[in-house]
């Protein structure tokens, strides 16, 4: 707790031992495995996708602006949720957030790290069609699960999110049926991550919205 007076160096270092070793200790880890790798895979690891690949500052720009809003919607709700769990009577809703909040850690981790696009199509063998069922699947449990506290909030703005980012899986998976030519000729791309970009920013004011009403309460 912040207050007036100053904490010395070594009385924090004493409070904060764990919480620092649980920092520090695997991400040296992590930092000495790589580099025992070799400086050409630490740098392939380490370097930025835009230095590595040669590419230009705004390179995939709406991809990644997409992923810095699921990360807000996500620590919004995480946060929101740790906070309502310390306060009586909301147990509920904060189950339903941290639960909102793991849902959408899922989301953003694929979209970062290209799950379905790259490493289940490529290196795991699981059909992209499963691998959208099965976050379709978690999606439908948490709304079933959730359901009263969905329906007594703006829950206008969290289907029109879901079915923005639908949208953008059916045009996904229609691109697995037509040539490139033909995807390019209705405009795939653009359909595509549109549809996405859209829902991800609907999801994130819909949880925004829905925490801030939830704290509001609290006070």
């Amino acid at each position: 707790m912040v207050n007036g007076s100053g904490v010395s160096i070594s009385g924090q270092l004493r409070s904060l031992k764990w919480l620092l070793a649980a920092i520090y200790l695997p991400t040296l880890l992590v930092l000495t495995g790589i580099g025992a790798l070799g400086e050409d895979w630490a740098a392939f690891l380490l370097r930025d996708t835009h230095s590595l690949a040669g590419l230009p500052f705004f390179a995939g720009a709406l991809s990644n602006i997409g992923v810095l809003l699921w990360t807000v919607a996500l620590a919004v709700c995480l946060f929101c949720g740790v906070v309502l769990r310390r306060t009586p009577g909301h147990d509920e809703a904060s189950k339903f957030l941290l639960s909102a909040g793991a849902l959408t850690t899922l989301l953003t981790v694929d979209d970062f790290f290209l799950l379905h696009e790259d490493l289940f199509r490529h290196y795991v063998p699981l059909p992209e069609a499963l691998v959208f069922g099965i976050y379709g699947a978690a999606a439908v449990a948490f709304l079933v699960r959730y359901r009263r506290i969905i329906l007594a909030s703006e829950y206008l703005l969290l289907l029109l999110a879901l079915l923005l980012l639908a949208m953008s899986v059916a045009v996904d998976l229609f691109q697995n049926v037509v040539s490139t030519e033909q995807y390019q000729v209705i405009g795939g791309y653009v359909l595509e991550d549109g549809f996405k970009f859209t829902g991800i920013l609907t999801w994130m004011v819909y949880f925004i919205r829905l925490c801030d009403q939830l704290l509001a309460r609290r006070l």
